[in-house]
């Protein structure tokens, strides 16, 4: 099955609680992230990290966020130890390092489309996957090739 085409909401989502509507990614990259992002990581059903974003995520308290399903990335911004804490949490560490052509952001985006079920038509009918909704935190300011 394709999957959908993803679709784009304002800052209105922010403030909205979408726990139970259809699935909810959040992805962090690894620059600042908003005040909102405690709240929106619990209520995500599938959660994923540019390499840099688990540090950031780390730095939040585990106690307080659930791991991230995938780091994903080149595994050039983040540490080991910081690899090896989310792999005993069960995260799966996607190194895509040998791709040097595309961003951390897009390699994320590809293994959402490649091992999750986000955006996909279980029918055809665009029915299934349209409440389905990515949100990337962090990824405004610092290198322009991250952005």
């Amino acid at each position: 099955m394709a999957p959908s085409a993803p679709r784009a909401v304002g800052t209105e989502f922010l403030r909205r609680d979408w726990s139970g509507r259809g699935n909810t990614c959040v992805l962090l990259l690894n620059h600042d992230l908003p005040k909102c992002t405690e709240r929106l990581w619990k209520q995500a059903t599938t959660r994923v990290c540019a390499d840099g974003g688990a540090s950031r995520l780390r730095d939040l308290g585990i106690e307080r966020c659930p791991p991230p399903h995938f780091i994903v990335g080149d595994l050039d911004s983040v540490t080991g130890d910081t690899l090896d804490f989310y792999r005993r949490e069960g995260t799966q560490v996607v190194d895509l390092s040998p791709d040097q052509d595309t961003t951390d952001l897009d390699k994320c985006y590809r293994v959402l489309l490649e091992r999750t079920e986000l955006w996909r038509d279980s029918d055809n009918d665009g029915a299934a996957g349209a409440e389905d909704v990515l949100v990337i935190l962090g990824g405004f300011g610092g290198k322009w090739d991250r952005e």
